[in-house]
């Protein structure tokens, strides 16, 4: 079947280690192979989704694409620059920036130019220079970009984007056998496809009381990814109708980005939802994201060490059961049955809040999120209509989830959205995402 798509200028012959020694060579200089079109990939993330590096080039070289893998910039190099400004930062950069200092976009805002400020333009500025140099050199079909919110990434899709070629993100979702891939445009934010979906999911079939038991039953009992995975055990009995919120990974792309105006700091954002909690005479737990008790910063390659916990303690935010507040930074709970035994949950914009939606919770959405244009997400827009909302929902009983259109939208992006991790999946898949997307006609 492959020898179907083998490119004309390969012999049948060819062995594949010569063509990927070949590839190593080619992907890292100025040759351009004749007749070959190139994808422009930064692959030294693939790991994290299950993508072999070796096995979808020599996929690629086979249908007659090059990788082409921008230079890095020099160790410990920096760019003379005169009077830099803080408007020249990139999302790209502002992301790696963020990550390294452990700041929200409110610190960043109020802060001085700094030396670290410097040292990531620096870097955006090479990966600049270092693709504009591609762009002379090689005919570019489209990008493949993983975490897109990465210095490398960003200034990939982003210089795409000037040129009117098609880029593509690849993302982690909550469903461990799953990726996200999907095309990126100059204002993307993690599934924005999917919170633009024109569907009425709420209009299909009405999945029955029966179906839904079953299907909560099995979701409860599916291997979730590993940033999504919680080891916590049972919440005390005396634990109950709570208020939920669903932590995020402090310095997560998706937090910094997708935001209101009014959750862009997610500190002051809990401690009002903490404050309003306790007006309407609920207790309040804060979920904080296991993985900041025993993952790593892929910025920093740096244990994470509990970081929003001690941005609360920071905030003189501290638990306090006899006022009704419980912080579970050591997921010493399992978010399933915090989930489930919730009266509200709410979250900016984390995967977790779908899940909580599928569960039967009803959920507000602070920020961004692939399913906010669900009619079942609350998604208050400042800091009254989040009052609002959740006084209407604790107090009077507002009933806004239907679980029958949850799980029809999770059966979308399970079988039709988000591709099966696999190998070369996105390589191969990747006609499929392009014509979708970009080549409709």
């Amino acid at each position: 079947m492959l020898s179907q798509h083998v490119h004309p200028s390969w012999s049948k012959n060819s062995s594949k280690a010569l063509i990927l020694d070949l590839f190593r060579i080619l992907s890292r200089g100025n040759q351009k192979l004749p007749g070959y079109k190139g994808i422009l990939v930064s692959p030294h993330r693939f790991h994290w989704f299950g993508i072999s590096q070796r096995k979808s080039a020599l996929l690629s070289f086979l249908r007659g694409f090059q990788w082409i893998i921008p230079s890095p910039p020099p160790t410990n190099s920096s760019l003379k620059m005169e009077k830099p400004s803080k408007n020249e930062i990139s999302k790209g950069s502002l992301y790696e920036l963020l990550a390294v200092l452990e700041w929200t976009m409110d610190d960043f805002e109020q802060a001085d130019f700094s030396k670290e400020m410097h040292r990531t333009l620096s870097r955006q500025r090479h990966y600049q220079k270092e693709l504009d140099r591609i762009f002379r050199s090689f005919d570019i079909s489209h990008s493949v970009a993983p975490q897109g919110f990465f210095l490398d990434s960003f200034e990939i899709s982003r210089k795409c984007h000037e040129r009117k070629i098609p880029s593509l993100m690849v993302e982690n979702t909550f469903l461990h056998d799953r990726i996200l891939v999907e095309p990126t445009d100059p204002n993307y934010f993690i599934g924005k496809c999917l919170s633009s979906h024109a569907e009425d999911f709420s209009s299909l079939k009405k999945v029955t009381r029966r179906e839904i038991d079953q299907r909560v039953r099995n979701h409860l009992i599916r291997p979730k990814s590993d940033q999504h995975r919680t080891s916590g055990g049972k919440i005390p009995a005396s634990l109950k109708n709570y208020v939920l919120f669903l932590g995020q990974v402090f310095t997560d792309a998706s937090l910094i980005f997708n935001q209101c105006d009014y959750s862009k700091n997610c500190i002051a954002l809990m401690s009002e939802i903490i404050a309003i909690s306790k007006s309407l005479g609920k207790p309040i737990v804060l979920k904080l994201h296991p993985k900041e008790h025993h993952g790593f910063d892929p910025v920093n390659f740096r244990p994470y060490d509990n970081l929003t916990h001690r941005k609360l303690l920071d905030a003189g935010i501290s638990e306090a059961p006899d006022e009704g507040i419980f912080i579970d930074f050591e997921d010493r709970w399992s978010t399933f049955e915090l989930m489930q035994n919730a009266s509200l949950a709410i979250t900016i914009n984390s995967q977790s809040g779908f899940e909580a939606m599928l569960l039967g919770k009803e959920v507000i959405s602070c920020g961004n999120s692939y399913y906010g244009n669900l009619k079942s997400c609350i998604t208050p827009k400042d800091k009254d209509s989040l009052s609002s909302a959740m006084k209407r929902t604790l107090i009077e009983g507002m009933k806004a989830n239907d679980q029958s259109e949850c799980w029809n939208f999770f059966d979308y992006i399970r079988n039709d959205y988000f591709i099966k991790k696999h190998k070369t999946n996105v390589f191969s898949k990747i006609d499929r995402r392009l014509k979708e997307n970009f080549y409709k006609n």
